[in-house]
């Protein structure tokens, strides 16, 4: 292997080593590959992030700043690299204020989301997209929607289908066992019940067709195409953002805690643990889904 190679696979080695979910790893091993490839592209014969310096690193957010990448982008890829430089020892240069946000020039930027939720109307438009593709398809978008599934969550949901359908009769919450982040099962509440059931109906009618599966192929294969129409064809045709039928599922659902006597705060709790984002991310959920920051103030 070359220089560039051995040094770029050292890194994404540190960047695994920090630990944490699946995706967040796979996030934080991109950006480490990122900066290594941009160092050398430059000149700089970095073997690996313990020989980072700081010269480096705000050389490489100079250039992302340069092309226009967002700060909030650019704070969590900060984020990345300090965690993979604690995994090789380096927590005393991690936290060094030459590379905080504010000496790279990353200070300043607003955790309040701007993606809205997807309207009613909105929602029509994108399933009607979604049929014309593919019923799986149309299925997953339906079950993110009513019961505020992730991509993942909804791709991998051939095998709960039944259980939901039972769950959902009963009266009561369903159990997300499949594709949840870091294999965390949870119990979420539907947006409506009638919307929800509908949902998992209609995507078992579609896993009975298909051996139990709402999409063919690999997981792998599966998720990327869904997530590829949901991209290129189905959201463009029903003009909204992604993840704006996620926002709309926690839209209903603090909504539908206030109206129960929840305050604010404990209503944002609860819809970010429907989420599976846990309890104490409440106020996360309010503020980076959009609109949901002060729809209810």
């Amino acid at each position: 292997m070359s220089k560039k190679s051995n040094a770029r696979s050292a890194a994404r080695g540190a960047a695994k080593a920090a630990g944490g979910a699946h995706l967040t790893c796979e996030a934080r091993m991109g950006t480490v590959g990122r900066l290594m490839d941009h160092l050398h592209a430059n000149g700089y014969q970095v073997a690996g992030v313990e020989s980072l310096g700081e010269r480096h690193i705000a050389l490489y957010f100079q250039t992302r700043l340069a092309a226009g990448r967002s700060k909030r982008t650019l704070q969590n890829e900060a984020a990345h690299i300090r965690g993979a430089m604690r995994a090789v020892g380096r927590a005393q240069a991690a936290d060094s204020a030459s590379i905080s946000n504010r000496a790279l020039g990353l200070a300043g930027a607003s955790r309040l989301g701007t993606k809205k939720p997807a309207t009613d109307a909105q929602y029509r438009a994108a399933s009607s997209a979604a049929r014309e593709i593919d019923p799986g398809i149309a299925a997953c978008v339906a079950l993110g929607r009513t019961l505020g599934l992730r991509a993942k969550e909804a791709v991998c949901s051939g095998p709960s289908l039944r259980s939901w359908e039972a769950q959902l009769l009963a009266g009561a919450r369903i159990t997300v066992v499949y594709g949840t982040k870091n294999g965390r099962l949870r119990d979420s509440a539907p947006a409506d019940r009638e919307a929800a059931l509908a949902a998992v109906r209609f995507a078992r009618s579609v896993a009975r067709a298909r051996r139990g599966y709402l999409l063919p192929g690999t997981l792998k294969q599966a998720l990327n195409r869904y997530r590829n129409e949901l991209h290129r064809k189905i959201t463009p045709a029903a003009g909204i953002q992604s993840h704006a039928l996620r926002y709309a599922y926690t839209h209903d659902r603090i909504g539908a805690y206030m109206a129960a006597g929840l305050s604010q705060r404990e209503a944002r709790a609860a819809a970010s643990m429907d989420l599976g984002h846990g309890s104490g991310r409440g106020r996360y959920v309010g503020s980076v889904y959009g609109q949901l920051a002060t729809h209810w103030e």
